[in-house]
């Protein structure tokens, strides 16, 4: 240890101070530096984060981005193609499209063949129709006219303002023209002479009417109304007799089938792989044509079922249908005249050769509909002798019945065309005389407990052995069009397009408002309704209208069934085509207006309702019920 010393004297050494002052200060610029470090980013977050901010700058990423593809896209739009590349391009573009549009025309000429088969067996059926075979239809009309004339002037006798000896002469002429009338049904084959002077008769009675109405003098209101309605209810069978007779002395011009559209000439129907060979545009064009003959051998096979089921001629029928066709595209010329010189163009070749592929499968689905229903319509024809024979007992079995349970199972279970199956014992007999007709038998009366079924009635469309539901089921979906005018008046012979085709996606113009523009009914389409209650109603109901329902129920093996049906106002009801019911009068709907025992095949069954409705409400119902449930074998 060094020791220093002054003067002889040794001193210590000098001990320093620690710089407290410094270490403080020190300290507290680091604790100030480390907190302003720590707190630094809850600063810069709070000053920084803004949600529109961010948006906005992802939204100009993105904008950038698609700029970039389309630019991108165009450019490789744009890219010239030569030649050769062309060519082979459009060979590639082509082989798979060609093989699909051939494969479509290949069926469309299949079916246009067997629709010539159908074409010219309706015919031959028509042409054979005989003076008897409309007589006996019109005879049956005209005795109902006839009726309902007895009835109008009826009512006209119980006004209170009465002429007793002009009652007696109006009554006296009505009950006449009834003898008359029968006496036609009882010898239809020798008639020409008794319609004369029944034509006769029926004009002088409407004539006297109509001046009961415009001459009398002090008398009632209601009287002159009812005078006016017993006056037209005369003419209107003065006219019915008066086509009966025209039809009778004419049978083969109603039967003339000569404006029918001419078919194409027969050929051999070439194999798809032929037909792929050819240019896809003339393969189109061909399919194109396809179908419309297709569509006119269909309207022609309507228009003769149409001619035999209303017991008219075949032109009237034709003037009657309303027909709707697919507007198709010009494709073929698009394909003809479409140049390629890009990748662009050739983008653009492809996508109109699929269109093409697609509306040639569509033509093909549609023409295999008209195929079966045509199918259809030709598997309901029988020998003509027959099947007018037939069609007056199905007109006397359907209408009327009130509660009884009309049994059609024998009418509707047999095929005339295979010589007997179902309950049809007498039904080789002589048809042509009428004798040994089988009819509609009546069976029991039915009361149906209206508070009950309402309260227990299950909707359904669908009917298998193992259901545990054996009540009474509603059906509650329907396909609805209309409305149609029908002048307050109930007239089932004013045929609407319902009638002979089914076609939800047509668009018809004829409806009761097609001449109003900007009416919402002024084009009719068919419209999906699922009701919610046993009465079923018309999305929109218009007074004076004809409105149509459609269904179909699915049952998984035959059997018969109970149908009950009601309506507001008048209905008639077609089962797989059949007329099973029909009513005139003008009433509200009442649960179970009338009862029918008809058969339903394995599969699907359709449904077609016609409904007239009057002045107020239009409702119907349909309901189903095993005969067993209710104790009926």
């Amino acid at each position: 240890m060094t020791t220093v010393t002054t003067a002889g004297k040794a001193r210590p050494p000098r001990r320093r101070r620690t710089p407290w002052g410094l270490i403080v200060v020190g300290a507290s610029l680091l604790v100030h530096v480390v907190f302003w470090f720590a707190l630094q980013p809850f600063g810069q977050t709070q000053m920084v984060f803004d949600l529109s901010q961010e948006e906005q700058r992802t939204a100009e990423v993105q904008k950038r981005e698609l700029e970039r593809q389309e630019r991108e896209r165009r450019r490789r739009q744009e890219q010239p193609l030569n030649r050769e590349q062309v060519e082979k391009l459009k060979r590639e573009a082509q082989r798979r499209e060609k093989r699909e549009i051939a494969q479509r025309l290949h069926e469309l000429m299949e079916v246009r063949e067997e629709l010539e088969e159908v074409r010219e067996k309706t015919f031959e059926q028509l042409q054979e129709r005989t003076a008897e075979d409309v007589t006996r239809l019109d005879l049956m009309r005209l005795t109902r006219e006839t009726r309902q004339l007895r009835g109008e002037v009826s009512r006209l006798a119980r006004t209170k303002d009465l002429d007793s000896g002009e009652n007696k002469r109006t009554s006296d002429a009505v009950k006449e023209l009834n003898r008359q009338v029968d006496e036609m049904n009882k010898n239809p084959t020798q008639i020409d002479q008794a319609l004369d002077q029944f034509i006769e008769q029926t004009q002088q009675l409407a004539q006297d009417l109509e001046a009961a109405r415009t001459t009398a003098r002090n008398v009632s209101k209601d009287r002159r109304s009812r005078a006016r309605a017993a006056a037209r209810q005369a003419e209107a069978v003065a006219e019915l007799a008066q086509q009966l007779s025209a039809k009778r002395q004419d049978i083969d011009t109603i039967n003339d089938t000569s404006s029918a559209k001419a078919p194409p000439p027969p050929r051999p129907i070439p194999p798809a792989e032929q037909l792929a060979a050819q240019d896809p545009a003339e393969l189109y064009d061909q399919a194109a044509q396809l179908e419309q003959h297709i569509h006119d051998a269909h309207d022609d096979i309507r228009a003769a079922e149409l001619a035999m089921v209303e017991n008219t001629g075949f032109a009237q029928a034709q003037d009657t249908l309303n027909t709707t066709r697919p507007d198709r595209p010009e494709l073929g010329q698009q394909l003809r005249e479409q140049p390629i010189s890009t990748v662009g163009d050739l983008n653009q070749f492809r996508q109109t050769l699929q269109h093409a592929a697609a509306e040639s499968q569509d033509m093909a689905l549609r023409s295999d509909s008209l195929l079966a229903q045509a199918k259809g319509l030709a598997a309901r024809s029988e020998n003509p002798g027959n099947r007018f024979a037939r069609q007056a007992m199905m007109h006397r079995a359907i209408s009327g019945g009130g509660r009884q349970v009309v049994d059609l199972t024998g009418l509707m279970g047999f095929n005339l065309n295979t010589g007997g199956e179902g309950d049809s014992s007498g039904m080789q007999a002589d048809w042509s005389q009428g004798a040994d007709m089988v009819r509609g038998t009546r069976g029991d009366r039915i009361q149906l407990p209206s508070g009950k079924v309402l309260a227990e009635a299950m909707p359904g469309r669908m009917f298998t052995q193992d259901s545990a539901r054996a009540g009474w089921l509603y059906i509650d979906t329907w396909y609805i069009i209309g409305p149609w005018e029908n002048h307050s008046q109930i007239d089932f012979d004013r045929v609407h397009p319902p009638e002979y085709e089914i076609d939800f996606d047509a668009e018809y113009t004829d409806g009761k408002y097609a001449n109003k523009p900007g009416h919402p009914y002024q084009t009719l389409r068919w419209a999906f309704h699922q009701a919610d209650h046993i009465r079923v109603e018309p999305p929109k109901v218009y007074g004076a209208s004809t409105y149509y329902a459609y269904t179909e129920v699915f049952f998984d093996h035959d059997r018969d069934m109970l149908i009950s049906i009601a309506s507001d106002d008048a209905a008639r009801v077609w089962v797989n085509g059949e007329v099973v019911w029909q009513d005139f009068g003008q009433s509200a709907w009442n649960l179970g207006e009338g009862y029918r025992r008809v058969p339903f095949r394995k599969g699907f069954n359709t449904i077609l309702i016609r409904i007239e409705n009057g002045p107020g409400k239009c409702v119907f119902s349909v309901l189903l019920c095993p005969p067993e449930a209710l104790g009926k074998k």
